[in-house]
């Protein structure tokens, strides 16, 4: 309600304040960290969500960490940052058993190898 009230009523900034202080009070609600994500987009632009992807990556555990990462790569990927993309597909790698992301994240990070890496950045996604 106070974030609500500070888009409307008070400073932009205030109400940015109270979407992170949210976020910080419940870290790992999902849904509290889409709710920041997208209004940090709607009034700041995709790069100034990094930061805020940054701070849910460090809070957020299991699927929920692997959710805001994989869209954290599309958006890195939108942007063409592609070395960006790729260290976040690294990073989520340490929270993803192959036997039960073999179909979500696994594939995406190998299609996202084929259409853009080389055969280095293939052959480091297999290891």
């Amino acid at each position: 309600m106070l974030a609500d009230f500070e888009e409307n009523f008070g400073l932009l900034s205030h109400a940015m304040d109270a979407y992170d202080l949210l976020a910080k009070t419940y870290p790992d609600s999902l849904q509290n960290w889409e709710v920041y994500l997208s209004k940090v987009m709607t009034f700041y632009g995709a790069v100034r969500c990094r930061q805020v992807y940054q701070k849910a990556l460090k809070s957020l555990q299991e699927s929920n960490l692997i959710l805001i990462g994989l869209r954290f790569a599309k958006l890195e990927r939108k942007l063409n940052e592609l070395d960006r993309a790729r260290a976040i597909y690294h990073h989520l790698a340490q929270y993803c058993n192959p036997a039960s992301y073999e179909r979500t994240f696994w594939k995406i990070w190998e299609n996202f190898e084929l259409q853009n890496g080389n055969k280095d950045n293939y052959e480091d996604f297999l290891r």
